[in-house]
């Protein structure tokens, strides 16, 4: 995993948004967050500068102020919702989806739309905080990354 700037962010790689809303999640970020092969995760967006999305599990998110927002909406938080389905929790966009076997989740394009994603966008996979996994779509460290070609991509 590579720090692309002293003192920045580690990256686990670029990450490539497919035709049909499937997203690849490098197998050394599975690792790190304890992202489960057939488990739900949450999706939720990334911050004002960097954009994009987190992820994380349930599980991972207890104790933290994303979960307190997660507990408000039972039927989000016992997954009653449709995958996919956003769920607006303190002004912002939340939903849950399926980690596939394969290391993939998928969204409805409509989904990562809301994001400000889109099919074909390169998400760069970063090690966010404890409780989530980062794809940025913009900012600083996006556009430094775009320099480093040998930052591995993942279709």
């Amino acid at each position: 995993m590579p720090q692309i700037v002293k003192g920045g962010k580690y990256v686990f790689g670029w990450c490539v948004v497919g035709r049909k809303g499937d997203l690849p999640i490098p197998p050394e970020a599975m690792e790190r967050y304890e992202l489960p092969p057939d488990g739900e995760v949450i999706v939720f967006p990334g911050s004002k500068t960097s954009g994009g999305v987190g992820l994380s599990t349930p599980e991972t998110l207890r104790g933290s102020n994303i979960y307190r927002l997660i507990e408000e909406v039972p039927d989000f938080r016992y997954l009653r919702l449709p995958e996919g389905a956003i769920v607006l929790l303190n002004n912002k966009e939340f939903c849950w989806t399926w980690m596939k076997r394969s290391g993939r989740i998928r969204l409805p394009l409509k989904t990562w739309k809301v994001y400000g994603i889109g099919a074909g966008d390169r998400l760069l996979c970063v090690r966010g905080s404890r409780y989530a996994l980062g794809f940025v779509a913009r900012g600083m460290i996006h556009s430094e990354a775009l320099r480093h070609l040998e930052i591995e991509t993942f279709k």
